[in-house]
């Protein structure tokens, strides 16, 4: 996969140019939180070594429908630290424009999801201006949880563009300040130009 970082993403703006496939894509990094991650991963390693140990005493102890109910919630913790540090090593929010459409997807390891908005239908698109995490301070501007988990629990500020589609707001996250967020706006705008000019 080319690279290509452009004027804005230079210096210290969390975001690059690269192509993927065929399109240039706006690509965010996840942020590392490197006060949970350490921790978060030592906790990792006691928590499946103790599930471990359950799924010996599931199969040899008695008890067993306890055992397997414990299991149940031991699957469940499992699943939420390590995504959250498969997350944070490896996650990417991306954003561009192609084939008539405002395409954003967030990606990490086993895991993608991809949104099509067509332009025709998009309306004032614009940066929206992002809230501080309370657990985490007003440097981090990413959750330090997977998008997909995200959706169902904490609601993450990082919110940095919205528009109207189809009669209803939508926000996209990207966990730029807003400054990052206005490079990125302009660069889609430009982009939509291009793709109209083409168009016509």
């Amino acid at each position: 996969m080319d690279k290509t970082r452009s004027p804005q993403a230079a210096g210290k703006r969390r975001f690059a140019i690269e192509w993927i496939g065929r399109e240039q894509w706006i690509v965010v990094p996840a942020k590392k939180h490197w006060f949970v991650l350490p921790l978060l991963t030592i906790w990792l390693l006691a928590w499946t070594a103790g599930g471990l140990m359950a799924i010996n005493l599931l199969i040899t102890g008695p008890n067993r429908l306890f055992i397997a109910s414990w299991l149940v919630g031991w699957a469940l913790g499992w699943v939420f630290a390590s995504s959250t540090i498969a997350w944070q090593i490896a996650g990417q929010y991306r954003i561009t424009i192609a084939d008539g459409a405002l395409l954003y997807a967030w990606t990490m390891p086993l895991l993608k999801r991809e949104s099509r908005y067509e332009l025709g239908i998009v309306r004032e698109l614009a940066s929206v201006q992002r809230f501080n995490w309370p657990l985490f301070g007003p440097a981090t501007a990413q959750s330090p949880m997977p998008p997909f988990i995200q959706s169902f629990s904490f609601p993450n500020p990082a919110k940095s563009l919205a528009f109207l589609y189809d009669g209803h707001v939508v926000t996209l996250d990207l966990g730029l300040n807003e400054q990052e967020a206005n490079d990125v706006l302009d660069w889609l705008r430009e982009k939509a130009f291009a793709a109209f000019d083409q168009a016509t």
